[in-house]
């Protein structure tokens, strides 16, 4: 899994499968905050809006199946990223 862009406001990746018997079948990708569900995408590609200094959690399902008398096998890949910190700043707006 490739991570292209992660922020502060932003996660934004992709994975790469190699796959060269076709087999490969992607379910969802999913982005959660501890445990709860935040987004559900179905491309290998994606983007969350997110917030600063969070820990999330991507979770890839996937399946597959070789022909090889085992069925499809169902997977999940787990990835872990927390998101980068804001720096407070100050504006002041009229001084007096």
């Amino acid at each position: 899994m490739n991570v292209s862009e992660l922020s502060d406001k932003v996660l934004v990746g992709n994975f790469v499968l190699s796959d060269v018997d076709n087999v490969f079948k992607l379910n969802d990708v999913q982005l959660y905050h501890s445990d709860n569900l935040i987004s559900t995408t179905y491309e290998n590609d994606f983007s969350y809006n997110v917030s600063s200094n969070v820990d999330y959690k991507v979770v890839i399902h996937y399946e597959y199946n070789l022909q090889d008398g085992n069925g499809v096998i169902k997977e999940t890949f787990e990835y872990n990223v927390t998101t980068l910190k804001t720096v407070p700043t100050v504006e002041i707006n009229e001084i007096l």
